[in-house]
């Protein structure tokens, strides 16, 4: 069969034994990729069961992985037998298991840490004894497997960048194009290798990859990225041991330029190297890329921490959890054909191919065309059984409240959930939110399975977002207002990096009502005097002045801040400044849902953070709040705002007398929501996917 398909090898096909896989940029392309591969075959007399074949597909199983446009990723079906495999119990039962599972290490960073407990049993002269590693490392292992990133298909157009590292425990590596990780490489130390000198070590991770990783880097040029700078002057380094000479000489058939990183820089190799086996990590080949340089989890304990009844000033700065979006630094070396990525959100082509097909020449969703075409091909829309049920306008059906039927479509049925939730616009919001913004417009059988499904794997929320689980304690929430911007709350972010204009904190306003947010940037000197100035210049022009202003006991909120407001808007009336330490939990949850909505967003060195506060606010205010029922921009406007793919059917203005009952019906049940508003485990676990 190799022999057979040679002149096509490399180009467009890959042969195992007797699998032939044809792999092609579009569908004309294939076409043509498809007819060169079965001439072949008839010329040389094979015959092909068409049974056994399938032919335009998105994506395919291949030797235990699935194989698409957005790269390659595991068979859920190998996932499933080592989620079911019983724990072993003899050497027997470990090989088995730790033999499928090294099958897929490609996938698993520091997978060699991981099953070092495992391994070890293996060995002749020890015993078998199950104890506590083991079952952790047992469990460790199929729970990275279960949640594998996609690793992205290698471009030979592009330059590799190969990342390594060396430590006490082991050589790890990253091959990276572009950002995107190909592969993970990593394994212990042998006896004797632990007594090699440091550089030595170093050295032997960098040989170890490009060992591994030949068949990517021969014949092109490529980068080495090291922590260890001595490597980048090996070449020129009068005085080697007879193994770095054995090395180097093994090194110069290949075509590479060394970069020095620091180790807290080159995290990816060095967590590889040294990253215990509890760190596990599920984002597909873009994402894992930004974990590794700018995503940092938030401890499990940090709502106990926000919530505590310890004084302000004792509690740790609620700045860490932004100023660590990501670790300073870049993975990826700088100069001409690498970029230090994140200075833009990822474009949506990039998570999902199938978006290039509905799109405009500018870039916007044609989304009329393509559910019309859809139509003609889906079967549940030929005959006139739901004619009574739903209407037909210009060549679209449309459900009586005025959604948009999409056809089974799975790629614009996709594209349009990953519209709604990917973009800045709506923030990457939990399956609660994502599922209201998608029903306003749009209905189909499936919806809800598939935006669970979406949400549930979309990489960047598994990176970015941190636990929501509620410490233990009674509720102590505040009189609900009666109007809109009556009562507001206000909290600090303190000590973010520093952006490029300047600013080093935020300022968080949220209405008790409504809760729409303004967020303002500014710097940690801003004083209380100045704090007033800054919401004036952004919340009182918009909304007025409030009865009551509840934060914690902040200096910038406490005498100047009430004299100051007062004294800019000259009035004498006293202004109500409530202090709730602890029970402003409002805002502490919005300073949440901010902070893992901007860890999607910045680039690596952070400096960009106030760039993307606008259309992090209007993501915040345009989502669904369970607790008011509605929309903050529907509570305070009477309307949605309209989006890229709002539909509009013509005009709906409603009469005077039914905009105002609207309007006070709205406000009457926001209120009758707030204060019978109690969560449901179900709901917080559900909104926070």
């Amino acid at each position: 069969m190799n022999d057979m398909l040679r002149p096509l090898l490399g180009k467009f096909v890959v042969v195992y034994i007797d699998d032939i896989l044809i792999y092609s940029k579009n569908a004309e392309e294939h076409a043509s990729h498809v007819r060169q591969v079965l001439e072949l075959v008839h010329a040389n007399n094979y015959h092909i069961k068409i049974s056994k074949c399938e032919f335009e597909q998105k994506e395919v199983k291949f030797l235990g992985h699935i194989i698409g446009a957005d790269g390659v990723k595991v068979d859920p079906a190998k996932v499933l037998v080592i989620n079911e495999w019983l724990r072993p119990t003899n050497v027997h039962g470990v090989r088995s298991f730790v033999g499928l599972a090294t099958y897929f290490r490609k996938f698993i960073e520091a997978f060699s840490k991981m099953v070092a407990p495992l391994t070890h049993l293996t060995k002749k002269e020890v015993p078998f004894v199950w104890d506590d590693a083991c079952e952790a490392a047992f469990l460790a292992v199929k729970h990275a497997l279960t949640n594998a990133p996609v690793l992205a298909l290698p471009d030979f157009l592009l330059p590799f960048v190969v990342v390594c590292d060396a430590s006490k425990e082991g050589i790890g590596a990253v091959l990276l194009q572009q950002q995107r990780p190909l592969a993970y490489e990593s394994r212990k130390l042998r006896p004797a290798e632990i007594n090699y000198t440091t550089g030595e070590q170093e050295l032997l991770a960098v040989v170890h990859a490009l060992k591994i990783w030949r068949f990517y880097l021969e014949g092109s040029h490529f980068t080495v990225v090291t922590d260890h700078n001595p490597l980048v002057h090996l070449p020129s380094q009068p005085n080697l041991s007879g193994r770095q000479v054995r090395w180097s000489e093994y090194l110069q058939r290949f075509h590479f330029d060394w970069v020095y990183k620091p180790g807290v820089i080159n995290l990816a190799a060095d967590a590889l190297s040294r990253n215990p086996a509890h760190k596990l990590c599920s984002p597909d080949a873009a994402a894992m890329l930004m974990m590794l340089t700018r995503s940092k989890s938030r401890p499990s304990n940090s709502k106990l921490e926000a919530t505590s009844s310890e004084p302000t000033q004792s509690r740790p700065s609620k700045a860490r959890r932004v100023a660590n979006l990501s670790p300073e630094g870049s993975l990826i070396p700088e100069g001409p054909g690498f970029s230090l990525g994140g200075e833009e959100p990822l474009p949506i082509e990039e998570l999902e191919p199938t978006l290039s097909h509905t799109r405009f020449p500018d870039g916007t969703l044609d989304i009329y065309d393509e559910v019309r075409i859809g139509y003609e091909n889906d079967p549940w829309f030929k005959g006139e059984r739901h004619t009574a049920k739903y209407s037909l306008m210009d060549g679209l059906w449309w459900t009586k409240e005025g959604q948009l039927i999409v056809p089974d479509n799975k790629g614009l049925r996709r594209s349009i959930i990953s519209e709604m939730h990917d973009t800045p616009l709506y923030g990457h919001g939990g399956i609660s939110k994502t599922k209201r913004h998608v029903q306003k417009l749009f209905w189909w059988p499936t919806m809800l399975p598939d935006i669970i499904q979406y949400v549930k794997c979309c990489p960047l929320c598994q990176v970015n977002k941190s636990s929501t689980q509620k410490p233990g304690g009674t509720l102590q929430p505040l009189p609900v207002p009666e109007e809109t911007w009556q009562v507001v709350t206000m909290d600090f972010i303190m000590s973010l990096p520093r952006t490029l204009r300047g600013n080093t904190a935020l300022l968080v306003v949220v209405d008790k009502l409504s809760k729409m947010t303004h967020l303002i940037p500014t710097t940690v000197q801003v004083t209380g005097e100045e704090t007033a100035r800054l919401y004036v210049d952004h919340v009182v022009k918009l909304h007025g002045v409030p009865q009551a202003i509840v934060s914690d006991r902040n200096t910038r909120f406490t005498g100047q801040f009430s004299t100051t407001l007062l004294g800019i808007l000259g009035i004498k009336q006293k202004l109500s400044t409530a202090y709730h330490p602890q029970t402003d939990g409002q805002t502490e949850r919005m300073n949440h849902t901010l902070e893992d909505m901007l860890r999607h967003f910045v680039s690596p060195h952070q400096q960009d953070w106030d760039e993307h506060l606008a259309m992090a606010e209007f993501a915040i205010n345009n989502s669904y709040q369970e607790s008011i029922k509605t929309t903050p921009f529907r509570l305070n406007y009477f309307k949605d705002p309209p989006t890229p793919l709002s539909l509009n059917r013509g005009s709906t203005v409603p009469a005077a007398s039914a905009f105002v009952d609207q309007r006070r019906q709205d406000l009457k049940d926001a209120k009758v929501a707030l204060e019978a508003y109690e969560p449901s485990p179900f709901m917080a676990f559900l909104m926070d996917l």
